[in-house]
């Protein structure tokens, strides 16, 4: 179990892992992380991972603590997308959280989120990081295809008429072998790790998806039928505790730790010479980051993640 100390404090979870480690009385290992540590394994998780990711930091360090112990893994992975997943289809049941989530994609370009919205209105709601109009502002070229556009196509593609089961759906077809899976497989053969996932075991899936939505979730509790399916095998002080994003605090990094790396890679000598993203990414967000009027982190963040794996692979 990985713990944390500083900043990193409110990611710390060992508690809970205690409790389970002494219910089945198990061979229990703890590892404290502080933010330095996290930090010197950067690039090193940049090369292995071999294509730009922004982020998986900390899972990294728990392959790291397991090697010279463990030779196959279990991993949770599956788990959210099967169940409910943060809850990400509610935006669909609901005209306020739409309008919420319009007011929030269309902030910098009313016009262009507004069009979106017209050509792909389904897709225009599911959750992402950059918005279509915000992608092709922060490139040089503007041709890319919109997120949203994707989204359209696979949920039209499920054929499904509850968004209950179109989210896991498309989470089955993007986010996990795209991100999560692909993270999984770099960061465990990295160290010599294999890493298994029996939440996707195939009966597994099956069994789960042919379920009935309103038994498998509920509004308070997306991963309803998993907690009562295992109640009396796990700890009630974690079964009753709320879910939480295993969320780093990169705004905080990007001005301290890393400002030397932001400022040289997303500097516009560096951005003019590379010719990929605009060089008013300097002036827009990284400057009212940096002096602490905006937190622009997620954007700076991935830029930077994408500049030093350019940097170690194609400079």
């Amino acid at each position: 179990s990985l713990g944390f100390e500083g900043n990193l404090k409110s990611l710390d979870e060992r508690k809970y892992a205690k409790l389970v480690s002494e219910k089945y009385n198990t061979n229990h290992h703890e590892f404290v992380l502080t933010e330095d540590k996290l930090l010197s394994e950067l690039d090193d998780m940049i090369y292995h991972l071999d294509e730009p990711y922004a982020g998986g930091l900390p899972s990294w360090y728990v392959y790291k603590m397991m090697k010279n112990d463990i030779k196959v893994s279990l991993t949770g992975t599956g788990g959210d997308e099967l169940f409910g997943n943060y809850n990400k289809s509610l935006v669909y049941n609901s005209s306020l959280r739409k309008i919420k989530r319009f007011s929030n994609f269309s902030r910098g370009n009313f016009k262009k989120a507004f069009q979106n919205y017209i050509q792909y209105p389904k897709g225009f709601f599911y959750h992402r990081y950059f918005k279509g109009f915000e992608i092709n502002d922060l490139l040089v070229k503007d041709n890319l295809i919109k997120p949203e556009r994707i989204i359209e196509d696979l949920i039209i593609k499920s054929e499904e008429t509850d968004f209950r089961n179109i989210v896991p759906f498309i989470d089955f077809r993007m986010q996990l072998p795209e991100e999560f899976l692909h993270v999984t497989d770099r960061f465990s053969m990295a160290h010599s790790i294999e890493a298994r996932v029996p939440f996707l075991d195939p009966d597994m899936i099956d069994l789960v998806m042919s379920i009935d939505p309103k038994i498998r979730m509920k509004y308070k509790s997306p991963k309803y039928l998993l907690k009562e399916s295992f109640k009396e095998l796990i700890p009630n002080d974690l079964l009753s505790k709320p879910k939480t994003g295993f969320v780093i605090p990169e705004a905080q990094w990007l001005r301290t730790i890393l400002k030397g790396r932001v400022e040289y890679f997303l500097g516009e000598e560096y951005l003019v010479k590379q010719n990929i993203f605009n060089k008013n990414i300097y002036k827009k967000y990284v400057v009212p980051h940096l002096s602490g009027n905006k937190d622009y982190s997620w954007q700076i963040w991935t830029i930077l993640m994408f500049q030093l794996w350019y940097d170690r692979f194609m400079d």
